[in-house]
């Protein structure tokens, strides 16, 4: 079943300090009217799977947080999203970046097959500073990496050490 969140003060989602051996897991995840970061990861060192798809739509107004942050994770930390990811902003509040990753540590990992993200107020992805390994995997013909009217680079990769792999196994 869906989870639903409308309308928070601050972040929609917060994972904080998830220890070794720890994880979350969800189904499919609608967020709208963040007051901060959609979905906010820091010092993970367990492993957060999104097994269903999960779309993040216009944040409250005014609010300049990533979409999707991911920081200073542990070597051990995992974050994955399996399904179609959407990150949609709006003419009135944008938001900020679309996803954003940065301070993790080497061998941490991220991961999301299908991501689509359409008119944010920063890039539409942000790695920087970054020891984790990234994958962008885009499965058939229309479960791609996508990227439209960001008010930033669509792209930013700067001061990382980790693997970013951008792959598309069509079928």
């Amino acid at each position: 079943a869906e989870t639903v969140i409308n309308s928070t003060a601050n972040e929609s989602v917060f994972i904080d300090d998830l220890g070794v051996g720890g994880a979350v897991l969800f189904d499919s995840l609608m967020v709208d009217d963040s007051g901060g970061a959609g979905i906010s990861v820091t010092r993970n060192g367990g492993d957060i799977t999104f097994n269903g798809a999960v779309g993040i739509l216009s944040p409250a107004a005014g609010v300049t947080a990533p979409f999707v942050t991911i920081m200073n994770s542990t070597a051990t930390g995992s974050v994955a999203f399996t399904r179609n990811l959407g990150i949609t902003g709006d003419a009135t509040s944008v938001g900020g970046t679309g996803i954003e990753l940065t301070g993790n540590a080497s061998n941490s990992t991220f991961s999301a097959v299908g991501t689509t993200i359409t008119g944010v107020g920063g890039q539409g992805i942000n790695i920087f500073a970054d020891g984790s390994n990234v994958n962008f995997t885009s499965v058939g013909l229309t479960d791609v990496l996508s990227i439209f009217n960001a008010d930033k680079e669509g792209l930013r990769i700067f001061g990382n050490s980790g693997l970013i792999v951008f792959n598309n196994s069509a079928t």
